[in-house]
């Protein structure tokens, strides 16, 4: 499952990842923390990694993928996707091979054009939080009909749709 959570600031992304984490039925979950927002998550089974510097983004890419197992799922989170290069070979690694590895996938991004093609292409379901940004309308709407991006243009506050394209 490689999931993208995309919307405006403070409209209930986190929320809705941290809590997809604290659920998952899976064997891990991985945490590449860039605001500190998953920290109260940290425990044995979730490992949350605060993002600092450029070179967290490969090892903590490096921890996901070596307790990786393929008899067993495992989550990794990518909060604020958009800080760790808009075309990270790592996390591009990670979207390309995870699959293979029952490696789950949830990016939380503010606007689409912050996830690289690569990611855009291969997310299975996008959760869609309000989006206002003229650039992100245009690109729903060459999915979406007028009235539909209207309803997201209109979300209040934790309200978003599932799709997929």
């Amino acid at each position: 499952m490689l999931q993208t959570i995309v919307g405006r600031r403070g409209t209930g992304k986190t929320s809705l990842a941290w809590w997809a984490a604290q659920r998952y039925s899976g064997a891990r979950v991985f945490i590449l923390d860039y605001k500190g927002d998953f920290v109260a998550l940290a425990s044995p089974r979730t490992t949350v990694v605060r993002y600092t510097r450029p070179e967290d983004v490969r090892a903590f890419c490096e921890l996901a993928w070596n307790a990786a197992d393929k008899r067993s799922r495992t989550l990794v989170v990518l909060d604020e996707i958009r800080c760790y290069g808009r075309d990270n070979e790592d996390i591009a690694f990670l979207y390309r091979m995870g699959r293979e590895w029952n490696l789950d996938i949830i990016a939380i991004a503010h606007k689409f054009y912050d996830l690289s093609e690569y990611v855009r292409a291969l997310t299975d379901f996008y959760s869609i939080f309000q989006v206002v940004n003229p650039t992100d309308i245009n690109f729903l709407k060459g999915y979406l009909d007028d009235s539909q991006v209207l309803a997201i243009r209109n979300l209040g506050l934790f309200a978003f749709v599932t799709l997929s394209f």
